[in-house]
């Protein structure tokens, strides 16, 4: 989670949806005296922080402004198995399965792929107020300047999966759809993400 203790501000970031992007712009930009700071770790859900410091969370549910990143669920699970194959990390992250069933996208989506709906409404302390859509990125980073002061200036792109490479040297398709060969696997999103799409407005 992304803190600003001076404007009250809080910037849940949800893997793979442009949150380090946002938080590396916050930090260069941020003046003195006013800076966003990481606080028990990158992606962290609001059970987890108020298992960590419920005094924090209650503070943060009463009186601070609290945001979530998010994108469209078919494109997150895209980005999410490409991050998943990079080569310094499939060894790590992988759990029972060996490495050459990961040859399969729709094997990943089925067995390790990880919902946005984890870590926001299928988390019993989830909050929000308004929602970073990656889709909307350059209009959700003027509103961030905005309400912090910055003026014009430019939002870096950073930590993208697409400048990694992966164990099985697959090319990440600009489309995210590109990805679905079948309707199986367009379906298992839908069911690990039923929430988010249902509250959120997503399609494939």
């Amino acid at each position: 989670m992304f803190f600003n203790e001076n404007y009250k501000l809080l910037i849940q970031h949800v893997q793979k949806t442009g949150g380090e992007s946002l938080y590396y712009s916050l930090g260069k930009h941020s003046p003195v005296g006013s800076r966003w700071l990481m606080k028990y770790g990158s992606h962290v859900t609001y059970s987890m922080l108020k298992n960590q410091n419920e005094q924090l969370f209650n503070e943060v549910k009463e009186n601070w402004f609290k945001m979530s990143t998010v994108r469209n669920p078919w494109s997150h699970a895209v980005s999410r198995y490409f991050h998943f194959i990079d080569t310094k990390r499939i060894m790590k992250t992988r759990k029972t399965h060996s490495i050459e069933m990961y040859d399969n996208f729709e094997f990943y989506l089925e067995h390790d792929y990880d919902p946005q709906d984890v870590m926001t409404f299928n988390d019993d302390n989830f909050m929000v107020d308004k929602w970073l859509r990656l889709e909307e990125r350059d209009k959700d980073w003027d509103y961030l300047c905005e309400i912090n002061g910055f003026g014009n200036v430019e939002l870096v792109h950073h930590n993208k999966t697409n400048d990694r490479k992966n164990y099985f040297n697959y090319v990440k398709p600009d489309n995210y759809r590109d990805m679905y060969t079948n309707d199986r696997s367009i379906e298992l999103v839908f069911e690990k993400s039923k929430k988010t799409i249902e509250n959120l407005g997503y399609n494939f």
